[in-house]
């Protein structure tokens, strides 16, 4: 919203100066797209003195993020690189030159009178005079008093609303001036890019490449005695894919990693696309065979996706009672300096924002849980999540009208009308920020040079920057996901092993057991992880289903959603041989045969966009990711390249609305 006031008044640049880092790069980006100039800062008190510090340079901004990260700042040594401004004295257009000069070591600026240089600061935290009482409801919230109730922290008095530009220059052009000069000394580009891999170093002396060739290779004769020089071609392939964009080093960290999770007893799963890839069951990190199964590399690795600094995704489940033993274990392997737990935040929704506005305008708490009682959670949860959320505290009353639950409140009476208005507005807006549950980045540069940290309730250093931003500026992370399942596994297997009876995950094949199938069958399998719902159940019992790949297509077939009832119904006849299986298209034979004909699995869309239109592999998977997070715009680009390669192919036009519409 800052960006789009400072476009609309053509300002050249705009500062976001937050006490933390946390919407740094979303503001950077943002503000880049809109042609406006990024100028990051931050809010400290240094030395007794609350000060806005701007940052210049990459000096300047690894030293704002260890001052961010320092349970104590001090300014000594961090100079360099930042510009100050004491935001107490801000008002009066002057501030003590020695916090100035300390920081920019003894420049001024060329407008600023004698020893005191002035600069303009004009802090924006509301577009518009008239949203000033809901500025004062944040700083209410934040401090737990009523909204007229006095607080030592509720110390921002005056106006803080946006003011033109012709506005401030009307009345202290030497002001504006100076601004200007303190945003064209200010040119620090964020680092998005590539990612920071950190530095692995082989224990045999040879470079990464090298290294992880000949653990794959070795892997590959270990995994297929009789028959890895068939399977060469798909390890060269996904090798070089490797190598061209110098990924080498994740994968060895990686299995760095798991291979001290091994010495210490931890056992894992790896879940998701990384079971597609052969290079990862070579390596052992995944124990699936992808040829078996008949899964598709390339939705693990592309050189599309990979030019674009899109990390193949290797999420690994640990018993529930070892992921803190694998975080621990990580730290202890690179440090603090080089890994963190990825930041998160906590949102306000529509019904949580409602109690805590209601209470700063001083409704008891037993009013506010009788008015919440039916009140919906948020737009997102409460409400229908294929519908557009509202985006005012108009809508949200109008929703309540509608709604027979709610239509009753005193909607229109003060102060539950202001209540939902504000409510309306803190709806998805952060509250604090927070620990995310799995994700853990390393890094090979310190990680104070890429992102402010704090300390997370659970004590672990956590960056400032989320799962998405963590990304964009070149964080490595790695999903330490926790599974109570494994947990029942291992203590089931301990119990065995106490009783004389060994097992071993690794080489057991339950699905090789007609009681196993009986059992699924007959609709017994209400305590096996991933198959108990009733929903699962029940399916299982209509196909009767027998084999291991029935049954991985019925885990698909199961997700929920009108439109997927008729594919639940087709795949249970046509797994029965009740009725014939029928293919889109015979090139989408080879793709689609296990699932007998229906697109299932989110790798179909990557086969069928790859073996129908000759799509390349990354668009596919652009294609895959948009479908997803339902980004129609990016599915709407992508399907005129589908319509273009598949006229070149030579298919009709009938034919390739036939297949799109499978597709999406």
């Amino acid at each position: 919203a800052i960006v789009a006031l400072a476009k609309q008044h053509q300002l050249p640049a705009i500062a976001l100066t937050d006490p933390n880092l946390h919407g740094a790069v979303e503001f950077f980006r943002e503000a880049k797209k809109a042609g406006v100039k990024p100028v990051i800062g931050a809010e400290l008190r240094l030395d007794g003195q609350l000060l806005w510090l701007y940052v210049q340079n990459a000096a300047g901004y690894h030293h704002l993020c260890q001052l961010l990260s320092s349970p104590k700042p001090r300014l000594e040594g961090m100079t360099e690189g930042l510009l100050a401004v004491s935001t107490e004295e801000c008002h009066a257009h002057h501030f003590p030159s020695r916090y100035y000069r300390a920081v920019s070591h003894g420049e001024e600026l060329k407008n600023g009178p004698g020893p005191y240089p002035v600069v303009l600061h004009q802090p924006v935290h509301y577009a518009a005079a008239v949203d000033r009482w809901k500025f004062d409801v944040v700083q209410s919230i934040r401090t737990l008093t009523l909204l007229k109730q006095a607080h030592p922290a509720k110390r921002l008095d005056g106006e803080f609303h946006f003011r033109p530009p012709h506005f401030v220059s009307h009345g202290s052009p030497e002001l504006l001036a100076n601004t200007l000069e303190l945003a064209e000394r200010c040119n620090f580009e964020l680092p998005l890019g590539k990612p920071q891999f950190p530095a692995f170093l082989t224990p045999d002396g040879t470079t990464s490449r090298q290294f992880l060739r000949r653990l794959v290779e070795e892997g590959l004769r270990r995994r297929y005695p009789l028959k890895h020089t068939v399977m060469q071609r798909q390890v060269d392939e996904e090798l070089g894919i490797i190598a061209d964009v110098g990924y080498e080093d994740y994968f060895l960290v990686v299995w760095d990693i798991l291979q001290e999770c091994r010495r210490k007893g931890i056992e894992w799963i790896t879940r998701g696309s990384a079971a597609d890839s052969l290079v990862c069951y070579c390596l052992g990190i995944s124990d699936v065979c992808p040829i078996r199964f008949d899964l598709y590399f390339r939705r693990f690795l592309n050189k599309d996706r990979m030019a674009l600094n899109k990390l193949p995704d290797i999420d690994i489940d640990f018993p529930h009672d070892r992921k803190d033993d694998v975080v621990d274990l990580i730290f202890a392997k690179y440090g603090a300096e080089h890994c963190a737990v990825v930041g998160g935040f906590s949102t306000f929704q529509a019904r949580s924002a409602f109690a805590e506005v209601a209470k700063v305008l001083g409704v008891a708490e037993r009013e506010v849980r009788k008015f919440t009682e039916h009140f919906p959670w948020g737009f997102g949860g409460g409400w229908v999540p294929d519908e557009p959320a509202p985006t005012s505290g108009i809508g949200l009353i109008e929703l309540l009208r509608a709604n027979p639950e709610t239509s009753t409140l005193p909607l229109d009476e003060e102060p539950y009308r202001s209540a939902i208005e504000m409510a309306g507005c803190l709806d998805g807006a952060p509250r604090y920020p927070k620990m995310h549950p799995c994700g853990v980045v390393l890094s090979r540069q310190p990680m104070h040079e890429l992102t402010p940290t704090f300390v997370s309730a659970k004590g672990y250093p956590t960056t400032h920057f989320d799962m998405d931003a963590v990304e964009l500026i070149g964080l490595v992370k790695m999903d330490v996901l926790a599974q109570g399942g494994l947990a029942v596994m291992r203590d089931a297997k301990d119990v065995l092993k106490g009783r004389g009876v060994a097992v071993d995950f690794a080489t057991l094949e339950p699905w090789q057991d007609e009681k196993v199938w009986e059992m699924i069958a007959s609709g017994g399998a209400r305590a096996v992880h991933h198959i108990e719902s009733p929903a699962m159940i029940g399916l299982c019992r209509m196909c009767n289903v027998r084999d291991i790949d029935g049954l991985i297509a019925i885990v698909s077939v199961i997700r929920p959603g009108a439109a997927n009832e008729g594919k639940k119904l087709a795949f249970t006849r046509r797994y029965q041989g009740m009725e014939p299986t029928v293919y889109p298209h015979p090139s989408l034979e080879a793709c689609l045969r296990s699932t007998f004909g229906l697109v299932v699995y989110e790798e179909h869309i990557l086969q069928i966009c790859e073996a129908f239109a000759g799509l390349s592999p990354g668009r596919a998977d652009v294609l895959r990711r948009a479908l997803v997070k339902q980004k129609r715009e990016t599915v709407a680009e992508i399907g005129v390249e589908f319509r273009q390669a598949a006229q070149r192919q030579g298919h009709a036009e009938a034919k390739i609305t036939e297949v799109w519409e499978l597709v999406t």
